[in-house]
């Protein structure tokens, strides 16, 4: 996962409009088809942002502020299992010692990047 400020510097633009074309079918600046993200079809010509054509550009990030915190719904049910295993007054783990050791341990190696030697502890 990318910190707010990497995936600024990563975007090409900010999505702001709600709106992706105007009246006459133009993509919209800053809407979620704006230009710079990248040619949507043969007839775009060729990429505003790296100039490559619609076969080679890979596209572009686009980013959308978002004026709360917002749970990513793909990992919502394994954040409320979590959430459900910890107590409310203390914060540590209901789970007996070893399964309570295993789970800090993995949440940790999440958090350093290393998903792939957390998801290893399973095995």
């Amino acid at each position: 996962m990318y910190s707010s400020t990497e995936v600024r510097d990563l975007s090409c633009c900010e999505i702001i409009s709600p709106h992706a074309y105007d009246t006459l079918g133009n993509a919209l600046p800053s809407g979620c088809y704006d230009p710079r993200l990248g040619p949507v079809s043969k007839d775009d010509g060729s990429c505003v942002t790296c100039g490559m054509t619609y076969e080679n550009c890979p596209g572009h990030i686009g980013h959308v502020e978002l004026c709360v915190p917002a749970y990513n719904p793909l990992v919502f049910g394994e954040l409320n299992r979590m959430l459900k295993a910890k107590c409310m007054n203390c914060h540590k783990y209901r789970g007996g010692g070893y399964k309570s050791r295993v789970a800090e341990a993995k949440i940790r190696l999440v958090e350093k990047g290393r998903v792939k030697e957390a998801l290893a502890m399973d095995d």
